[in-house]
């Protein structure tokens, strides 16, 4: 249970990642950075999200079934981590350019500044933002308590329990690519410490109401009072917010997994049934049950973001257990609906 908890949270702070940075920056061209800054930025996180998509979905259904193993799923899981050893070697060169951009370029600040304040929004209850850098470094230090999860429970499983030897296997893969990853954490923790002291500014007053002075001040206390008398109607325009943001993300990847799915059946049905072709069709079936595990994901978050909104609670308690990005709207005394 503890495992599928962290799991769960791991997913929903890549979503945020997904949604609030990574995808803006690919379809604005008023970030201050070239593509090959974005693809230095974010490296192969989108490989690491579908991975993490599956892996929750095969836990979730070994932990309903009898006849499925949760540590054999681990196990199985843990064969493809190597593609965080490629994703740490790409952090150093990400924070370098994050450092870059933060000293010398207006363009990034403000666009950074911006979508913070739209991740504050989406994770609501008075939760600030935590920014690009806190979410690129996430699967740096997740491995690391995924191993530690996976010693725990090697060592509060019986011998003979048949769970043992599965569990200490995936223990022994994740910490080799951990113990690995830790080589760069001096380097990496250096970096961020840097990084959160430049980025200080953006949590602050915008470069504008700096140069207004008093004036600025004043107009800003003007606003906040404005936003204060405003915001107990906030809630349900962020929560459309969110919906329209999620639903335009959700029907973007169906659609790609879709696309993807019909090549992979396109290249089996091309090849005859020789024996120099099963291990070929293996692997080829192999990726098309995954894909259409994290379509099913994704439909899934199509069906709850489709519940009426005069109904909001239960379906933002499923959305959260699912690590869905969505903080949960609460009924208020004042307000009909959302607050």
């Amino acid at each position: 249970q503890e495992i599928v908890q962290k799991e769960e949270d791991y997913l929903r702070n890549l979503q945020i990642l997904e949604v609030c940075y990574r995808v803006p920056m690919e379809n604005n061209s008023n970030t201050g950075l070239s593509d090959e800054d974005v693809r230095t930025l974010f490296g192969n996180i989108k490989q690491i999200h579908i991975l993490h998509i599956n892996a929750i979905e095969r836990l979730k259904r070994a932990r309903f079934s009898k006849d499925e193993s949760i540590t054999k799923k681990i196990e199985q899981a843990a064969d493809e981590f190597q593609i965080y050893s490629t994703y740490t070697l790409g952090l150093g060169p990400a924070f370098k350019l994050i450092i870059t951009h933060l000293e010398e370029d207006n363009l990034f600040k403000e666009f950074l500044r911006s979508q913070m304040s739209e991740e504050t929004e989406l994770l609501g209850d008075g939760e600030d933002a935590k920014g690009l850098w806190f979410y690129l470094k996430l699967p740096f230090t997740h491995l690391s308590d995924l191993a530690n999860l996976m010693r725990r429970m090697v060592e509060a499983t019986a011998c003979e329990n048949d769970e043992y030897k599965n569990a200490c296997i995936a223990y022994g893969k994740i910490q080799m690519i951990s113990n690995w990853i830790e080589n760069m954490a001096p380097t990496i923790s250096t970096m961020v410490a840097e990084i959160e002291q430049k980025g200080e500014i953006l949590r602050g007053t915008s470069p504008v109401e700096e140069e207004d002075g008093e004036e600025g001040k004043e107009e800003g206390h003007k606003d906040e009072e404005e936003e204060g008398k405003e915001g107990e109607v906030s809630s349900p325009l962020r929560w459309k917010n969110f919906k329209a943001k999620e639903q335009r993300y959700t029907d973007d990847q169906m659609r790609r997994i879709k696309e993807e799915i019909e090549k992979l059946e396109s290249k089996i049905s091309l090849l005859d049934n020789s024996m120099a072709n099963i291990d070929r069709r293996k692997e080829l079936n192999r990726q098309v049950s995954l894909k259409r595990d994290e379509y099913s994901f994704y439909k899934s978050r199509v069906q709850k973001l489709s519940t009426p909104e005069g109904s909001p609670n239960q379906a933002s308690e499923d959305m959260a257990s699912e690590g869905v990005l969505y903080s949960p709207p609460r009924f208020s005394e004042n307000v009909e609906g959302f607050s």
